[in-house]
Protein backbone atom coordinates (compact mmCIF):
# COMPACT_ATOMS: atom_id res chain seq x y z
CA UNK A 1 0.00 0.00 0.00
CA UNK A 2 2.88 2.33 0.80
CA UNK A 3 4.46 1.85 -2.66
CA UNK A 4 1.15 2.58 -4.31
CA UNK A 5 0.81 5.82 -2.35
CA UNK A 6 4.35 6.84 -3.32
CA UNK A 7 3.61 6.27 -6.99
CA UNK A 8 0.31 8.04 -6.65
CA UNK A 9 2.00 11.02 -4.96
CA UNK A 10 4.39 11.36 -7.90
CA UNK A 11 7.63 9.83 -6.53
CA UNK A 12 9.33 8.25 -9.48
CA UNK A 13 11.61 5.25 -9.30
CA UNK A 14 14.58 7.34 -10.37
CA UNK A 15 13.91 9.82 -7.57
CA UNK A 16 13.86 6.99 -5.02
CA UNK A 17 17.19 5.67 -6.32
CA UNK A 18 18.76 9.12 -6.23
CA UNK A 19 17.55 9.62 -2.66
CA UNK A 20 19.25 6.37 -1.61
CA UNK A 21 22.49 7.18 -3.45
CA UNK A 22 22.75 10.81 -2.41
CA UNK A 23 21.63 10.25 1.16
CA UNK A 24 22.78 6.78 2.20
CA UNK A 25 21.32 5.50 5.40
CA UNK A 26 23.51 5.25 8.46
CA UNK A 27 22.96 1.49 8.38
CA UNK A 28 24.84 1.40 5.09
CA UNK A 29 27.74 3.23 6.69
CA UNK A 30 27.75 0.70 9.50
CA UNK A 31 27.77 -2.17 7.02
CA UNK A 32 30.67 -0.62 5.12
CA UNK A 33 32.56 -0.01 8.35
CA UNK A 34 31.99 -3.59 9.48
CA UNK A 35 33.13 -4.90 6.09
CA UNK A 36 36.28 -2.78 6.27
CA UNK A 37 37.03 -4.11 9.75
CA UNK A 38 36.52 -7.71 8.61
CA UNK A 39 38.79 -7.14 5.61
CA UNK A 40 41.46 -5.59 7.81
CA UNK A 41 41.36 -8.63 10.10
CA UNK A 42 41.73 -10.95 7.11
CA UNK A 43 44.61 -8.89 5.75
CA UNK A 44 46.36 -9.12 9.12
CA UNK A 45 45.90 -12.89 9.17
CA UNK A 46 47.25 -13.18 5.62
CA UNK A 47 50.29 -11.08 6.49
CA UNK A 48 50.92 -13.18 9.59
CA UNK A 49 50.72 -16.40 7.59
CA UNK A 50 53.00 -14.98 4.93
CA UNK A 51 55.57 -14.07 7.59
CA UNK A 52 55.42 -17.59 9.06
CA UNK A 53 55.94 -19.10 5.61
CA UNK A 54 58.93 -16.84 5.00
CA UNK A 55 60.42 -17.71 8.40
CA UNK A 56 60.05 -21.43 7.65
CA UNK A 57 61.62 -20.88 4.23
CA UNK A 58 64.65 -19.16 5.77
CA UNK A 59 64.99 -21.83 8.46
CA UNK A 60 64.89 -24.72 5.99
CA UNK A 61 67.27 -22.95 3.60
CA UNK A 62 69.78 -22.50 6.43
CA UNK A 63 69.45 -26.20 7.27
CA UNK A 64 70.29 -27.03 3.65
CA UNK A 65 73.37 -24.81 3.82
CA UNK A 66 74.46 -26.42 7.10
CA UNK A 67 73.94 -29.93 5.70
CA UNK A 68 75.97 -29.03 2.59
CA UNK A 69 78.77 -27.64 4.76
CA UNK A 70 78.73 -30.88 6.76
CA UNK A 71 78.74 -32.83 3.45
CA UNK A 72 75.55 -34.63 4.44
CA UNK A 73 73.94 -34.91 1.02
CA UNK A 74 70.98 -37.01 2.13
CA UNK A 75 69.87 -34.43 4.70
CA UNK A 76 70.47 -31.61 2.22
CA UNK A 77 68.36 -33.42 -0.37
CA UNK A 78 65.56 -34.02 2.14
CA UNK A 79 65.55 -30.39 3.19
CA UNK A 80 65.63 -29.31 -0.46
CA UNK A 81 62.50 -31.35 -1.16
CA UNK A 82 60.82 -29.79 1.87
CA UNK A 83 61.87 -26.33 0.69
CA UNK A 84 60.49 -27.06 -2.77
CA UNK A 85 57.10 -27.99 -1.28
CA UNK A 86 57.13 -24.87 0.89
CA UNK A 87 57.85 -22.72 -2.17
CA UNK A 88 54.86 -24.28 -3.94
CA UNK A 89 52.68 -23.40 -0.96
CA UNK A 90 54.05 -19.84 -0.92
CA UNK A 91 53.31 -19.46 -4.64
CA UNK A 92 49.74 -20.66 -4.21
CA UNK A 93 49.37 -18.42 -1.18
CA UNK A 94 50.63 -15.36 -3.09
CA UNK A 95 48.21 -16.04 -5.93
CA UNK A 96 45.38 -16.34 -3.43
CA UNK A 97 46.41 -13.14 -1.64
CA UNK A 98 46.53 -11.24 -4.94
CA UNK A 99 43.11 -12.56 -5.84
CA UNK A 100 41.66 -11.12 -2.64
Amino acid sequence: MKNWNDIKNGLSMSQKVLDKVVKPESALRNKISNAQSALQIQISKLESTQKKLQDNHDRIFNKIVDAKKARDESKARSYAIELQELRKIKTIYKEFALWI
